[in-house]
């Protein structure tokens, strides 16, 4: 047998090298569910598991807190510290440690959430709703996730709105509890229902509760909510801006942010499953991790990872009053009018 000739083994080693196989097109939903048929990949988001990001071609990246602060110096922000405006040196400090020890429903979550949030600036707008976002499937709702909406209206030179959807971890496991069990007429005779529910609750608690697939679910909901709201039709490579920040498990409780651009052509997929979405439609998720401590600069930890570019600029402040307290005066003053 001839051996090749060596140059003529180099050169198809060089053309192998400078031209790598294309990966292959992606997929369309509907093509996925067919060969994944056992899998039940269109299911409820408490239901989700690591597929079904993964087939959605969807990642969640974690920073490092310090990383997603780079550049800002908190020597060069003015800042007027909460303690300052209280009689008693420390009491704010001590209403966080207190109030990031418990459990939060919607309204204690809210109230956390914007006395946080009313360091962005010296005299911010605050409003802050419960509300629903369907998740549309083939442009039909299939489901509705509950989440407490929080809009900040910063003032200054460079101002902006930010809005929040904010939600609590274990909020988040007892919904997914309660979804598994028996109807409420059948919770004290059904045990094998009950005995199942409690297997399944289990197989979906996420081994990375930062990395909860129901997140991915909300990310998507949010964005698709967006466009449908829109006032008029978006182009095809417009995006969508959704910022999550759940209150995570553990004693103190840590923050969480979530920050997504959703990609039109990402929402297409969910749209219309039957056709081959396009080659770049994946989605990424940023993640921050906000610990608690030290409780005294948690608000400004907050403000920078929200406001990363323009941190420099905001004026640290007291919020002065809760949410419920402004709710009650601002029923006192619409009542009076």
């Amino acid at each position: 047998m001839a051996l090749p000739d060596a140059h003529q083994a180099d050169d198809r080693q060089s053309c192998s090298s400078t031209t790598p196989p294309t990966p292959p097109p992606p997929l369309s939903i509907n093509r996925l569910v067919a060969l994944y048929p056992r899998e039940r990949l269109l299911v409820h988001p408490l239901r989700w598991t690591d597929r079904q990001p993964a087939l959605l071609d969807c990642r969640i990246h974690d920073h490092d807190e310090e990383a997603h602060g780079a550049g800002a110096r908190e020597s060069n922000v003015t800042t007027k510290t909460t303690e300052a405006a209280s009689s008693e040196p420390g009491a704010y400090t001590r209403f966080l440690a207190r109030r990031l020890s418990r459990s939060f429903d919607d309204e204690v979550l809210a109230d956390t959430v914007l006395n946080l949030s009313g360091h962005f600036g010296a005299t911010p707008r605050l409003s802050t709703s419960i509300r629903a976002a369907s998740l549309y499937f083939h442009q039909r709702s299939c489901a509705s996730i509950r989440f407490c909406c929080l809009s900040v209206s910063v003032p200054g030179p460079d101002p902006e709105i930010i809005s929040l959807a904010c939600i609590d971890y274990h909020d988040t496991m007892r919904e997914r509890r309660q979804h598994f069990k028996p109807p409420p007429n059948r919770h004290y005779t059904d045990w094998p229902g009950l005995w199942r529910a409690g297997l399944l609750s289990l197989h979906h608690t996420p081994k990375e509760p930062e990395k909860d697939p129901f997140l991915v679910a909300l990310v998507i909901a949010l964005a698709q909510q967006e466009r449908r709201y829109a006032a008029q039709p978006l182009p095809s490579d417009s995006s969508f801006t959704i910022r999550v920040l759940v209150a995570g498990a553990g004693r103190p409780r840590p923050f969480h942010l979530y920050v997504a651009h959703v990609q039109a052509r990402f929402l297409d997929k969910l749209d219309f499953p039957s056709q081959e979405p396009a080659v770049d439609s994946g989605l990424d998720i940023d993640h921050w991790h906000i610990a608690a401590e030290p409780f005294q600069t948690l608000p400004h930890r907050l403000c920078r990872a929200l406001r990363p570019g323009r941190y420099q600029e905001t004026h640290v402040g007291n919020l002065g009053e809760s949410w419920a307290r402004a709710r009650r005066k601002q029923k006192r003053s619409g009542t009076s009018d």
